[in-house]
Parts: C-alpha cells; sequence; structure tokens
C-alpha cells in the first residue's frame, strides 16, 4: 500500500484550477515560451545528386552557399529576377527556397523548394548519374542478353505504367527497383515532360544567343566600316576638281575592297552614305547635290560618259535617294520596267563567275571580342585630362 503522501503527489489537479501536477522534480513549461531554432547540417553535394537526401529550408552549409550562388547566376544569365535568393549565407531561409520554387516553376519541375536529384541536374546542368525508374521513354533491347542480364530488362518489358489497374498482390513483386522515397518517384514521373521542355528551353537559349551574336557583329562591322571610310576623310582636300575626282575613286576603291571581303552590303550602304552625308553636311537618306556632282566628274573624265547619258538610267527607292534620279514611291516599279524595255540590252550572254571572298571579314571577326577587350583596355590606362 502507497504512502499518503506519495499519493496526494501522484493525484490530478482540480479541474479549473489552472495549477500543473507536480510529479517529482519535473517543472511545467511556461506558455508561451519560444524554442529557439536549430539549423540542421546540409547534405554533401554527391547526396543529394544520387538521391539519398535531399537539401530543403532550415539546412546549412556550403553546399547551400552553393546552390544559392547557382540560382543568382541562374537569374542573371536567364533575366528573370525571381530566382535571385539575395545574400550566399549559406542558410536555407524562405528566400532561398521562394527562389528554389521559381526556378522548378519555369523549368517544369514539381514546384516543392526541395532540391533533389531532379532539380539538381536541371539546375547545374549536368548529366544524370541517378538510378532511373522505369519509365515510358525505356525501350527494349533487340539484341540477345547474357543470362545474369535478364535482371535488368524486366523493368522495360514488365513494368506498367503507375496509373494504370493491377490485380492485387502483385504490384509490388513486379518491380525489383524500389524508389528509396516517394519523392524521387514522384520527379521520375515527369522525365518525359522535363526533358521535352529543357531540349526546348536550351535551343530556345541557343536561338537567343545565336541572334545576340548576330547584332554583336554587325555593330563591329559597322565601325569597321565607318572607321574605314572616315581614314578617307582625314585630311581631305576637295578645292580643285583634280582632288574631288581622287576623293570619288577612293571611295569606290574601299567600297569594291570591303565587298570583295565580304562585309554585309546593307552595312557598306548604310556607313557610305552616313560618311558622306556627314561629311557634306547631309543624311544617310539624301546624298548632297554637290556629291552628285563629284561623281558626274568622275564619270565624264574617266569613262567618257556625260551627265545627260545616265541620269535617265538611275532609278531609288526606299530611304535613299540620289539628285537628279527617278525616285520610285510606293513600290510603283512601272517607270522602271518600262524603262528596261527600252534599252537595247546585252550584245551576248556570259557564263556566270563565282569568286571567293570574305578572308580578311573572317579573320576580324573571328578575334572581334579580343580587338573590343584591347580597344578599352587602351582606353582605361590612358590618363584622364581635368578641367
Amino acid at each position: 500500500m502507497k504512502p499518503v503522501k506519495q499519493i496526494i503527489q501522484e493525484a490530478k489537479p482540480i479541474k479549473g484550477s489552472g495549477k500543473p501536477t507536480k510529479v517529482g522534480s519535473n517543472k511545467p513549461q511556461k506558455q508561451g515560451a519560444k524554442i529557439p531554432f536549430v539549423w540542421k547540417n546540409a547534405p554533401t553535394e554527391e547526396e543529394v545528386k544520387s538521391g539519398s537526401k535531399f537539401l530543403k529550408i532550415g539546412m546549412k552549409g556550403d553546399f547551400v552557399k552553393k546552390l544559392q550562388s547557382e540560382l543568382n547566376t541562374a537569374a542573371e544569365q536567364d533575366g528573370n529576377p525571381n530566382y535571385n535568393v539575395g545574400k550566399v549565407d549559406g542558410f536555407f531561409g524562405r528566400k532561398t527556397k521562394k527562389g528554389l520554387q521559381n526556378f522548378q516553376t519555369s523549368a517544369g519541375l514539381n514546384a516543392d523548394g526541395i532540391l533533389g536529384p531532379k532539380t539538381y541536374n536541371t539546375l547545374f546542368r549536368e548529366k544524370q548519374t541517378k538510378i532511373e525508374l522505369p519509365s515510358k521513354e525505356v525501350k527494349p533491347v533487340d539484341t540477345p542478353k547474357p543470362e545474369n542480364n535478364t535482371q535488368q530488362e524486366l523493368p522495360t518489358k514488365e513494368v506498367k505504367p503507375v496509373d494504370t489497374p493491377k490485380p492485387q498482390g502483385g504490384v509490388q513483386k513486379s518491380s525489383p527497383i524500389k524508389p528509396v522515397s516517394g519523392k524521387p518517384q514522384k520527379e521520375s514521373t515527369m522525365e518525359t515532360k522535363t526533358t521535352i521542355k529543357e531540349s526546348l528551353k536550351k535551343n530556345l537559349k541557343k536561338t537567343l544567343n545565336e541572334k545576340r551574336q548576330i547584332e554583336e557583329n554587325l555593330i563591329i562591322e559597322r565601325k569597321i566600316v565607318l572607321n574605314r571610310y572616315n581614314l578617307i576623310g582625314e585630311g581631305l582636300v576637295l578645292e580643285t576638281e583634280e582632288q574631288q575626282i581622287k576623293f570619288v575613286e577612293s571611295l569606290i576603291s574601299e567600297t569594291q575592297y570591303l565587298v570583295a571581303q565580304g562585309y554585309s552590303s546593307e552595312v557598306i550602304n548604310e556607313q557610305l552614305f552616313d560618311f558622306v552625308g556627314s561629311l557634306f553636311k547631309g543624311s544617310f537618306t539624301s546624298v548632297p547635290a554637290v556629291f552628285g556632282e563629284y561623281i558626274a566628274a568622275w564619270l565624264l573624265k574617266t569613262l567618257g560618259l556625260p551627265k545627260d547619258s545616265y541620269m535617265g538610267n538611275i532609278f531609288t527607292t526606299g530611304l535613299v535617294g540620289w539628285p537628279g534620279a527617278t525616285h520610285i514611291e510606293d513600290k510603283n516599279f512601272a517607270p522602271l520596267i518600262m524603262k528596261a524595255l527600252q534599252m537595247p540590252g546585252f550584245t551576248e550572254d556570259k557564263p556566270g563567275k563565282s569568286v571567293m571572298v570574305g578572308f580578311a571579314r573572317n579573320t576580324v571577326m573571328g578575334v572581334a571580342d579580343k580587338l573590343i577587350e584591347a580597344v578599352k583596355s587602351w582606353r582605361r590606362s590612358q590618363p584622364v585630362e581635368k578641367g
């Protein structure tokens, strides 16, 4: 029989008294007291990559830093600020989870904010190394295999999609490979859909990079072509007719050289008219009349063609016009067609010829990035003039 004192200590408190039961030396915890949060150590990169462990909110470590840095890099490269997690501090908090969820949504993954093998391979652009579960993409191999490999062929031939009904008791025995947890299996069911989205995303990114490279090349070409024309204009004197004719010959020679080197005809025309327009206070859409007189003098001296003999055969269209030439408006080419029918044409047809061009242009464009960086470096090294 228990002592009376012990019976009193073990008795429950009276309902409504609000006093806790005193049992032994254990003291009741006060209501509203906060329990300090303890960060868990993050798994290693190999553990996440293999699917044995997952990286999620509440963890800390070097691999968390790497995840945060990769998300910030992806935000900059893809132009999506929603990936950015802010400071790289190695603590997997709400910002890191939100950034990871936004990346998973864009990549067509399950947006659970947890870094598993599938998300890892998509984010870090590496080939998948984990054991793949049977999916619709696995095809049976037609070539005969040794007997010791028959167990590996069973999943590709016998495993059916999860959604199709199966006989009772046959689901667990039919598949020799079992997922470690529920999440890798969920990621595996999205394999086909994700692969297509990844491929489209990579192709789109490649197309955008190629388009950006073409635009950058055009910018470089414009600068190169304009600089070559500007060299002709340095110290230019056009007081005599001989100097004017020599100027025209220099422009023609330079234009022929640029065409032979494979530079874009659109860029050449644009920069030529821009140069002439700036030299004679005009614009690239309209050639100044004074330059037209220089051309006329050159044609008369070199080819013996008076101005009245060819101006009626010159037509312009679009943005560019020429003094004295017929300008075609609204794409009405009837005057040009009628004039062509009136012309005698060539006396005989000759076979066409092809000339390989573009060597200098391709050489320059191949090192364009180095040339630009060298010019920038030289400019940075120059002293800054004050005042």
